[in-house]
């Protein structure tokens, strides 16, 4: 599942100064299910403003150790993200612009049957604006489409050079 999150440059100075939500501005959830649809994980990837150094970025929730792990991929306020978690395996695997920055264990998983997106409000009036909600986690790099176009391009040519071959 995938989604796009704009973080504000207007969010370069909030804090959600309530304990147990410092810093938490927006996060992007799953409830992760097994076979017989009980609940068994939270697949959880969030924009906090107070990371460990105080400055903003996203972070993963691992649930079956119940701690937070800070990731890559936050550049700067004032421009789109585009946030992903896919279950894969015995893992969930998290992506910032479709890049891979963690994962955490499924805890038994098998599918990821809903999706919260959450915003705090802890004292600080803001605006989230979340946009393009997807079933399927991983946009690919701009390379990537590039590679898989040329690709594309060269069946269509080959199967037009087939069509028109005289016999």
């Amino acid at each position: 599942m995938g989604i796009e999150l704009y973080i504000s440059s207007e969010w370069a100075n909030l804090n959600q100064d309530v304990p147990g939500s410092q810093g938490r501005l927006a996060g992007f959830w799953g409830t992760a299910v097994d076979a017989s649809d009980t609940i068994k994980a939270y697949p959880i990837i969030e924009f906090n403003n107070q990371l460990n150094s105080g400055g903003g970025g996203f972070r993963i929730w691992d649930s079956t150790s119940a701690s937070w792990t800070n990731v890559s991929g936050f550049v700067g306020y004032g421009q789109w993200y585009d946030l992903g978690i896919e279950l894969s395996g015995a893992n969930f695997n998290y992506y910032v612009n479709g890049i891979f920055v963690g994962s955490t264990s499924s805890n038994g998983s098998t599918a990821i049957s809903n999706v919260i997106l959450q915003g705090y409000n802890a004292g600080n009036t803001y605006d989230i604006y979340w946009d393009n909600l997807r079933t399927s986690a991983v946009i690919p790099e701009p390379a990537t489409l590039g590679v898989l176009g040329a690709m594309g391009l060269s069946a269509l040519g080959f199967r037009v050079r087939r069509q028109f071959r005289v016999a």
